[in-house]
């Protein structure tokens, strides 16, 4: 995707989140996917959600975190959690919004949860020592 073809905005948000690369790498997806909802999908989503003030950041991604549980979606779990961490979350706080899942969607999604956050536990750990 050309740069021009960016909202500058939502790729800000987007890399405070989730890291440049990344952010870059699922705009040019969703481009070449459809061009026209990838803007959409940047103006909606990383331009006004992300952006909106009525909540902080981090308790933005702690909801995420608790969304990607319920629905057992696992690469976006990792997404978000390492979001959460890199806005403030400790991997306390992640954990929990995990284990308070398992009173809404029960055991089995909340243990593959948990089963998923500790493979990447190292990193949530590299993020927190470096705040």
């Amino acid at each position: 995707m050309t740069e021009e073809n960016y909202n500058p905005d939502a790729l800000r948000r987007g890399t405070i989140l989730f890291g440049e690369e990344f952010t870059r790498k699922v705009l040019d997806e969703l481009a070449e996917w459809d061009a026209d909802f990838s803007r959409a999908f940047q103006n909606y989503v990383y331009d006004d959600l992300y952006d909106r003030e009525v909540l902080d950041q981090r308790t933005r991604e702690l909801l995420a975190v608790a969304a990607c549980v319920c629905q057992n979606a696992l690469p976006q779990l990792k997404t978000h959690a390492l979001a959460a961490a890199r806005v403030g979350a400790t991997l306390r706080e992640i954990q929990e919004v995990v284990m308070q899942m398992s009173v809404y969607v029960g055991m089995p999604y909340m243990l593959q949860a948990v089963r998923h956050v500790n493979s990447f536990r190292d990193q949530l750990e590299q993020i927190e020592r470096e705040r």
